[in-house]
């Protein structure tokens, strides 16, 4: 079993509300890609008196905007591992958003190597499983992804047109699809040995709907799929929906 790095960084998470206290359940929250800790103040808001919601904020954004944005998931999970484990010192769990999920995954791995102590749940959310090798050569589109997030109501059309603004978000876009790309690229992944769910809303795409069982292949421990009422963006359009579902597959450990 390894130790945990000692140079984690310090704006790394956004604990909202409260300070640690190891006596309440710590959900370790990961974004889509291009966005940050704020994308889950929302949920935060609606999360009950014993569950602390704590959101990880990567390089490139937010109070971090000064450091450059990583391109590989491996340099991502590095930069987190040590922070994440010091947050959660008693029981916790991870939800993963959007690429957010393959992140997920790859931190429970680690935090399980580096502690001896795994989350008692993965949450996968709103994201179709990497079973096949995706094609590495295939270039992350930025473009049409800013379109989405517009189109969804994750950008405002006013900042989608800021020149200064978008130079910046759209590195960060970039990176995140970069790594999101590689991981999928290098599929098959290795079971990790923690509960994982798999979560979509009700109204996303059939594509990924269809495609939620394929998470069991993620896991040697239990698997459930749920829905959720929503599209693919739970965390800003059915907060309360799913901190109900997340609530839910935490206490049925």
């Amino acid at each position: 079993m390894g130790s945990p790095r000692t140079n984690h960084a310090p704006h790394a998470l956004e604990r909202f509300k409260r300070a640690p206290d190891p006596s309440r359940h710590q959900l370790i929250c990961i974004a889509h890609a291009g966005s940050g800790a704020s994308a889950f103040a929302g949920l935060a808001a609606v999360a009950p008196p014993d569950l602390d919601v704590v959101a990880l904020r990567l390089p490139g954004r937010e109070s971090r905007f000064a450091e450059p944005p990583k391109r590989h998931l491996g340099a991502v999970v590095d930069d987190l591992v040590e922070a994440v484990a010091q947050a959660t010192p008693g029981r916790y769990a991870i939800f993963g958003q959007c690429s957010g999920a393959f992140l997920a995954i790859e931190l429970a791995r680690h935090l399980a190597d580096a502690t001896g102590r795994s989350p008692e749940v993965v949450f996968a959310a709103s994201q179709e499983p990497p079973l096949e090798p995706a094609d590495a050569e295939l270039e992350p589109d930025v473009p049409a992804y800013v379109r989405l997030l517009v189109d969804r109501g994750e950008l405002h059309s006013d900042l989608a047109e800021n020149d200064d603004y978008m130079e910046m978000f759209e590195n960060v876009i970039a990176a995140d699809l970069a790594w999101t790309r590689s991981y999928a690229a290098a599929a098959p992944h290795p079971p990790i040995m923690t509960r994982l769910v798999s979560l979509c809303g009700a109204s996303e795409d059939p594509g990924v709907l269809a495609s939620q069982d394929g998470w069991a292949q993620l896991t040697d421990g239990p698997f459930a799929t749920v829905r959720v009422e929503g599209g693919h963006f739970l965390t800003s359009a059915s907060p309360d929906h799913l901190m109900r579902a997340l609530v839910d597959q935490i206490e049925a450990r």
